[in-house]
């Protein structure tokens, strides 16, 4: 079963695509034409965008009798311009927005919206043996839901060769409203960790993520 999208994560999306759809107009109808023409008075030729059915949208330079290299400085820029003004901006709005609703950090909202939602409380900091390659962690979850969670578990969110593969995760238990339960949650590394090393845990019920929290573990 696929987990159901985040209500917070589809309301940012929608307004994030409005947004782009926005700068798309005025980037293409405003902004671009302006910069093109600013380009071709500073190269001292003309400039239009070509309505030719092979290089349709791109501009070229009209004025004749023009030195190969402001032909190509003119398509430079066009393209430049155009990958800075569609992708550049594209990747500065969509991959932010995604690694906000991937952190986790929308679920208080969704929990509010919804009327669904979990706690999940860590140590602040948990020892680990320097030969050690596991532990077990006492981890306190509780309900905050106004209805029960079913099959809820506590497991690690990441899995890196920089953390020595470190995984882990609880036994299913069934959470009713208002109920708190602590697991045991086992942690595996295919090596002793050599640092102080960020762990992100989250507590999925039913396939659907409900809370995120960071466990610090410590060689000692």
């Amino acid at each position: 079963m696929s987990a159901p999208v985040s209500v917070p994560a589809i309301a940012l999306g929608l307004a994030l695509l409005v947004m782009y759809l926005a700068w798309l107009w005025a980037f293409f109808a405003r902004i671009r034409p302006r910069i093109m023409d600013a380009l071709g008075r500073r190269l001292g030729v003309k400039v239009a965008e070509s309505t030719g059915f092979i290089d349709a949208g791109t501009y070229n330079v009209e004025t004749e009798d023009v030195p190969i290299r402001k032909h190509g400085a003119v398509w430079g820029a066009d393209a430049v311009i155009t990958v800075l003004g569609t992708v550049g901006v594209a990747a500065a709005l969509f991959v932010p927005a995604f690694l906000v609703a991937e952190s986790g950090a929308l679920l208080p909202i969704e929990a509010k919206l919804t009327g669904r939602g979990a706690r999940l409380d860590v140590p602040a900091e948990a020892a680990w043996p320097r030969d050690a390659r596991s532990i077990v962690v006492r981890i306190d979850v509780r309900n905050t839901s106004r209805e029960p969670l079913e099959r809820c578990q506590v497991r690690t969110a990441d899995y890196r060769a920089s953390d020595g593969y470190l995984r882990g995760t609880t036994a299913y238990v069934d959470l009713p409203t208002s109920a708190a339960r602590s697991l045991d949650l086992p942690l595996e590394a295919s090596r002793p960790l050599a640092s102080r090393t960020p762990v992100r845990l989250r507590l999925d019920c039913a396939d659907e993520r409900h809370a995120t929290a960071t466990l610090a573990l410590a060689p000692r």
